[in-house]
């Protein structure tokens, strides 16, 4: 998969293994390609991971997370799934939430003196 049918925008690549994967042939028949390291994107503190797990396995799962601030024991999100057709999406899902997670939260509150 090349990096552009992605919307990676500000990130930045830090690890990228999925030029040998195919969104035309179903994950099973692209077993031997799917490891636990398949990506890493970074925006400021934040890590998109992608993973299957487990790696070489035919009958296992994509992993995407988002990991702030180094915290991989508590992702601020976990997308699990086996169907290789919800890729894209889920994987821009997962860097929407990285970025979003670098900013604080809005507030409607006027500042106070």
């Amino acid at each position: 998969m090349e990096k552009t049918i992605f919307n990676i925008g500000i990130g930045k690549v830090t690890h990228w293994d999925l030029d040998g994967i195919q969104l035309s042939a179903p994950s099973m028949e692209q077993w031997t390609e799917l490891k636990e390291d398949l990506a890493q994107i970074m925006y400021d503190n934040n890590c998109v991971d992608i993973g299957w797990h487990p790696e070489f396995k035919e009958y296992g799962q994509f992993l995407i997370q988002v990991i702030k601030d180094g915290d991989w024991d508590s992702p601020i999100i976990q997308l699990r799934f086996s169907n290789i057709e919800l890729f894209v999406s889920a994987v821009n899902y997962a860097i929407s939430i990285a970025i979003s997670a670098g900013y604080p939260a809005l507030s409607s509150e006027e500042p106070k003196p």
